[in-house]
């Protein structure tokens, strides 16, 4: 079988983006950061509390990193999202019934995701920013593993 390198490109970046997340998710878990006003109404009294916690070293670095990381990968998914959907080599490929349930599908998990932020936790973290770009990063994997799935059989018959 011929290797696609659209497809591994998609699969290299789902890859890094998934290690960054995890990286966050298991070794930075204690970063708490304010949330935006739609997200959590922050009180003053929990703003106080938290100008008052002790600091974490080069807590400003990570999270500087994490928003450039986050807004570079939010971009290369998104158009290599858009792009395999859109592309003629991949549209025969794959149905639209599967674009529209891994859409449905992501929006969904997104929104609860939300949902439980904004009423159920207790404190907005690092790894809580980069939930969207990893719904967006299971979404391309689910379409990337479509396409490799379905041009194996392809060729094999």
């Amino acid at each position: 079988m011929k290797k696609d390198k659209t497809l591994m490109i998609s699969l290299t970046s789902i890859i890094l983006f998934n290690v960054f997340f995890i990286i966050i998710l298991i070794c930075y878990n204690d970063i708490i950061i304010l949330p935006i006003k739609f997200i959590k109404n922050v009180t003053k009294e929990y703003y106080y509390w938290y100008m008052d916690r002790p600091p974490i070293p080069n807590e400003s670095i990570v999270i500087g990193i994490t928003t450039i990381v986050k807004m570079m990968f939010s971009l290369i998914l998104s158009l290599e999202f858009f792009y395999t959907i859109f592309n003629k080599k991949y549209a025969n490929v794959i149905d639209k019934k599967n674009i529209v349930i891994s859409i449905i599908i992501g929006f969904t998990i997104y929104c609860l995701s939300f949902l439980f932020i904004k009423y159920k936790a207790q404190h907005y973290r690092l790894f809580m920013t980069l939930i969207s770009t990893e719904i967006l990063s299971m979404m391309l994997l689910n379409l990337v593993l479509k396409i490799k799935k379905e041009k194996l059989t392809y060729n094999i018959n």
